[in-house]
């Protein structure tokens, strides 16, 4: 990951916006190696699924509870990106 977002100039510091299938591993583990490595992260949770209908949520609610603020709804991230736009 870290050589991936160096090279297209993304650095610790910087928040990243978390998406996708398999929320329970794919995704947790990103944000966990994310977070480790200094990023700010947010993870959209109605823009990621899992392998059941449970280990999504299980997953979104470990890391709301690791990352306070992570979680977020796609409206409030829409919002937040709308205001960097101008």
């Amino acid at each position: 990951m870290e050589y991936l977002l160096d090279g297209l100039g993304v650095r610790p510091g910087d928040t990243l916006i978390l998406v996708g299938l398999v929320t329970n591993v794919c995704v947790h583990y990103s944000a966990g190696s994310a977070h480790q490595r200094d990023y700010r992260i947010h993870v959209v949770e109605e823009r990621c699924a899992g392998t059941s209908a449970e280990e999504p949520e299980c997953s979104l609610t470990a890391i709301q509870y690791l990352w306070a603020g992570a979680r977020v709804k796609l409206e409030e991230m829409l919002d937040t990106m709308a205001k960097y736009k101008k």
